[in-house]
């Protein structure tokens, strides 16, 4: 039990610290794979251990019965948690007049060879926050847009990715929504825009709301005139006027 809690211990560290920061572990299904692994490996040790070994069977082959029980869980841990680093997020695309969540599995490892050299390696933990360029020409454009049609959005094709700067800063101007705007929603909401505020000391006029799409949810990432995304808020941002 005391392994066990130990592995618990340090896989959520994984998910909740390393690779599913605040939202991600909701927004991105991290909370859920977390605990699907987690029952699983505690369910799967004292089920086995129950029906396979027997206080009649010899010492030696009750300590084999433990071995492979200890490598079956293993296997699975293993399995569960690289299920987890591809489903992890690696970078928060801005695109237009939102951002998106783009994970490990949604990158092409051929096409990653595509993108700018500082971004061809992809984030041990946590995420980066990127930009998408302009099409170069009109038959670029078209094709991008049938791309999106088939559900490969610009925010995971590599070869579009860029710094995210100031060539960014007129978007985020004209497609952000103002503060006030989300005002009203819910007290847990304006809460945490006020929070927000006061801990890293920007006005409220400075600010903007993007929707942020993710695998399960929508929320609103909370933008700033410096470039810097201040959190998120749980609202829907594409519901708001």
């Amino acid at each position: 039990m005391g392994v066990t809690s130990l592995v618990a211990m340090v896989t959520a560290w994984l998910v909740f610290a390393a690779w599913y920061p605040p939202p991600f572990a909701r927004i991105s299904g991290g909370q859920e794979l977390f605990l699907i692994l987690i029952s699983l490996d505690i369910v799967l040790g004292p089920v086995l251990t129950f029906v396979v070994i027997h206080e009649r069977k010899p010492r030696a082959e009750r300590m084999r019965d433990v071995a492979v029980i200890v490598c079956i869980q293993l296997a699975a841990l293993g399995y569960g948690v690289w299920t987890m680093a591809q489903a992890r997020p690696v970078y928060l695309v801005h695109e237009l007049d939102r951002f998106q969540v783009v994970t490990v599995v949604d990158i092409d490892p051929a096409e990653l060879q595509t993108a700018p050299p500082v971004f061809q390696r992809l984030p041990l933990w946590g995420y980066q926050v990127l930009g998408v360029r302009s099409p170069r020409d009109e038959a670029e454009k078209l094709a991008s847009i049938e791309l999106a049609l088939a559900g490969q959005d610009v925010a995971k094709r590599p070869n579009w990715w860029m710094p995210w700067g100031d060539a960014h800063r007129p978007a985020l101007l004209e497609r952000g929504k103002p503060l006030s705007s989300a005002r009203g929603q819910a007290p847990a909401t304006d809460d945490a825009l006020r929070e927000m505020l006061t801990q890293t000391g920007v006005s409220g006029e400075n600010a903007r709301l993007f929707p942020v799409v993710a695998r399960d949810s929508t929320w609103s990432v909370v933008d700033v005139q410096r470039l810097q995304v201040l959190g998120f808020v749980p609202i829907d941002g594409f519901a708001l006027p």
